[in-house]
């Protein structure tokens, strides 16, 4: 299989032809961080292809990457494994797709950024992952996700909770106009599934579209803003548990939720602030389909505007 290195000054990354997925696509080289390999280091594919390694493309240089197709099997036995995995570099991943197998046994994450990396995740399709479909963490990794769907597995009893977009560990993220849909935990334990996880500050969430996701937004960490966007659920929960589909969860300081619409047919509660937040505000929303329309547990809650119609 032909690969096509990346030049180090102008880092332009393309896939092209199209070929059948193949098991042994490339050997597993080192990545530089801890003992993880990828099948390409800072290459990239002429087509389609199935992780083996850890990761499947490693990026530790600035460029873009264009059109990729990945796989995830569930013939591979590592813990965790990643398809795109960007390292401290300014990269645009766009045009690209990573798929999973539903019956995947370990952790998946479709991308992620980390160590400081920073760029734009656009126009891309995300299926399946068994940990998180967009993973960004760490200080100094700041990363725009915009025009991507991102779909879960749907209600799952077994392995582990998914994630569509997760921010956290200082990471700093721009998220609009993505379709998140199909993350919901119905198995046991305390765990549950989240359409859009902030553990981060100073981030922006608009305009996106989240359906059955079991939360679909769950914001914590400080100055956060959420507008603009539409969440609803219709999952009813299979198991003994009756897990019940909520709206926005809040925690941390001076966090902002304006002008979305958020809705389910039979939600616990449409917006939960946690004991411990302060300064939050909440206008101009429309929450619909909740036993509980807002649940404030807050100090110095902000909520005007808003609208809480029976039907």
């Amino acid at each position: 299989m032909r690969k096509t290195c990346l030049p180090l000054a102008l880092a332009v990354v393309l896939a092209t032809g199209v070929v059948a997925p193949s098991t042994a696509e490339a050997q597993c080289q080192m990545t530089g961080v801890g003992t993880l390999t990828a099948n390409y280091v800072n290459d990239v594919p002429s087509g389609p292809f199935v992780v083996t390694c850890d990761i499947g493309i490693f990026i530790s240089q600035d460029g873009v990457l264009s059109g990729v197709e990945i796989s995830g099997t569930v013939s591979d036995a590592k813990p965790v494994q990643y398809g795109i995995y960007v390292s401290g570099a300014a990269v645009t991943v766009t045009g690209s797709s990573v798929t999973v197998a539903d019956g995947y046994p370990h952790q998946f994450v479709s991308v992620t950024y980390r160590d400081g990396a920073t760029g734009t995740i656009r126009d891309s399709v995300f299926t399946g992952a068994h940990r998180a479909g967009v993973a960004l963490r760490g200080v100094g990794t700041d990363v725009t996700v915009s025009r991507n769907t991102v779909r879960g597995t749907g209600a799952k009893t077994s392995g582990w909770a998914e994630n569509g977009i997760q921010v956290d560990q200082g990471a700093v993220a721009r998220i609009t106009n993505n379709i998140v849909t199909g993350h919901w935990w119905d198995g046991p334990s305390n765990w549950a599934s989240t359409g859009i996880l902030l553990f981060s500050s100073n981030s922006h969430l608009s305009n996106n579209t989240m359906t059955d996701n079991e939360f679909s937004v769950f914001v914590a960490g400080s100055d956060n803003h959420v507008s603009g966007n539409q969440t609803s659920s219709t999952i009813v929960s299979q198991s003994i548990y009756n897990f019940r589909a909520w709206g926005v969860l809040i925690a941390g300081d001076r966090n902002h939720l304006a002008g979305n619409r958020v809705s389910a047919d039979d939600g616990a509660g449409g917006v939960y602030i946690y004991p411990g937040s302060t300064a939050t505000r909440i206008t101009g929303n429309r929450i619909t389909g909740f036993e509980a329309p807002i649940i404030d547990g807050g100090t110095g809650t902000v909520a005007r505007g808003n609208t809480s119609p029976t039907s």
